[in-house]
Parts: C-alpha cells; structure tokens; sequence
C-alpha cells in the first residue's frame, strides 16, 4: 500500500472529526445534561456512519476503515452516554 499526502489528509480528517466529538462528550459529562439533543438524531447519524463503513470495508481502503472504525467507538459512547443520561433525568422527573 502507498502511503499518500491524501492518506494523511484523511487521517486529519477523522481526528478532527474525534476531537470535536471528543470535546463534546466532555461537555455533556461536565454538565450532565443533553440539553435539547434528540436520540433519533444521534442514532441517525450512527445508522449513516455503520453504511459508510460497508462502503469503505468494499473499498478495502485501511486508512478510511482505521478512521471510521475510530470514529465509529467514540460516537458509540457518546450515543451510550446521551441515552444514559437521559434515562436518568427520566428517573428523577417520575
């Protein structure tokens, strides 16, 4: 496999995606609440990134697979951290 300027392009790419994921998990922690995020959005995006990935796992290209499997793990969390969160300010309004 050649390693190309695109290859690290893409690599940028998705750890920029990563971060700004990242710092809003640290916010949502922080704060301990989702605010006005809804979960069939969250999930949405999820459903769209899990067919992106089929395409890229056809496309047997490693760097676009090793950025939206990492990708893919930390929006996880974050769609397991909002649902949590929400079921828990659930608990306390009944």
């Amino acid at each position: 496999m050649q390693t190309t300027v695109i290859n690290y392009l893409v690599l940028l790419a998705y750890a920029t995606l990563i971060l700004g994921v990242f710092l809003q998990i640290r916010k949502t922690k922080k704060r301990e609440t989702v605010g006005d995020i809804a979960i069939w959005e969250v999930v949405m995006r999820f459903v769209a990134m899990v067919l992106i990935m089929a395409k890229l796992i056809d496309l047997r290209d490693p760097w676009l697979i090793f950025g939206q499997t990492a990708f893919m793990l930390l929006y996880s969390y974050y769609l397991i951290l909002i649902i949590k969160i929400k079921l828990q300010k659930k608990k306390v309004i009944t």
